[in-house]
């Protein structure tokens, strides 16, 4: 149940998702991200710390942010 719990809360929740596709090195803008569902990657509320940062790797548009990715 409690797993079930979570998973539901994860869905409800948001994450930063890329709104193009980008290259590695690029600098990420206030334009290249916005919040979707599920919550599985970055939260929102940590927007301020990713833009201005450089993504690691070549990533899709609609790719789920994690820290790894920048």
């Amino acid at each position: 149940r409690r797993q079930r719990q979570m998973c539901i809360r994860d869905r409800a929740r948001r994450s930063l998702v890329l709104t193009r596709d980008m290259k590695e090195g690029e600098i990420i803008g206030e334009k290249d991200v916005m919040a979707k569902r599920p919550g599985t990657g970055i939260s929102p509320e940590y927007c301020n710390i990713v833009i201005g940062r450089k993504v690691r790797r070549d990533l899709d548009e609609d790719t789920i942010l994690t820290w790894d990715m920048i």
